[in-house]
């Protein structure tokens, strides 16, 4: 019988695309690994079509009831966790510290957390940057009671065990981004001093251009080839519809 995976925010980017991957790796395994999606709701539009993919249970759970996860982990004998929590809910660190030692407690195997990179800043000035800092932090004094890695986003080989990992497809300028965009998809990016956006993205944006990302695109590769690079990325999963909405404006020659 295969091991058993729990994903936190299986309905979300990261959690869903953990998801799908280990659904694909299924495939060519004659011992498929057994994953639990786990969601606020179940019932939800974007939960229900989860439990039709194989090998997978959708299980509802809400991460700041401690004795409600605790229920999952009895019941499931869980092996491995994917961790990610919803900052926009509010109480992302005891999301994060709940589930940490709940695994902890009932003996996790492998513990997979995402959070992002601080580039040496502790505490960080961005509040949800500090949320996934002190998860983190909680992670790291833990460790030694847990197989853990670190995946800072942007197998199971020993290379991993108890590692923070920066993960980063590419290293560009602004001025090199600009133009992998005009060669690629033919756009002119245009830069707009004046754009409209809510404060805690400026004080983001601010802390990244004063406290640079600490990238190594060439470890990314060896240790995960099949991140992408920015041009790779732009040929096969650029939305310009969602960049139109963002930070500047774009113009077709």
């Amino acid at each position: 019988m295969g091991r058993t995976i729990l994903i936190t925010g299986a309905t979300g980017q990261q959690g869903g695309a953990t998801l799908r991957s280990l659904v694909e790796h299924n495939k060519s395994t004659s011992n498929p690994i057994n994953l639990l999606a786990l969601t606020r709701n179940a019932t939800s539009d974007k939960a229900k079509p989860l439990s039709s993919l194989p090998n997978v249970k959708v299980i509802q759970g809400d991460l700041t009831k401690k004795d409600e996860i605790e229920k999952i982990f009895e019941d499931e004998k869980i092996d491995s966790v994917f961790s990610i929590q919803d900052n926009f809910q509010g109480n992302e660190v005891e999301q994060g510290t709940n589930l940490t030692e709940v695994a902890i407690k009932y003996n996790v195997k492998h513990f997979v957390y995402t959070g992002v990179d601080l580039a040496g800043q502790n505490p960080s000035l961005v509040p949800h940057f500090e949320t996934k800092r002190q998860i983190e932090e909680h992670l790291i004094k833990n460790s030694s009671r847990i197989a853990s890695q670190i995946l800072i986003s942007q197998g199971e080989k020993e290379e991993f065990k108890n590692q923070i990992i920066n993960l980063s497809g590419d290293s560009h300028t602004v001025s090199e981004i600009i133009d992998t965009f005009k060669q690629v998809k033919q756009v002119d990016l245009v830069q707009d001093e004046n754009v409209d956006i809510v404060p805690y993205l400026t004080i983001a944006l601010a802390t990244i251009n004063g406290h640079g990302w600490e990238v190594n695109p060439e470890s990314t590769q060896r240790l995960f080839p099949f991140v992408k690079d920015l041009k790779g990325w732009l040929e096969t999963e650029f939305n310009p519809d969602f960049a139109a909405g963002g930070f500047g404006t774009m113009s077709n020659n």
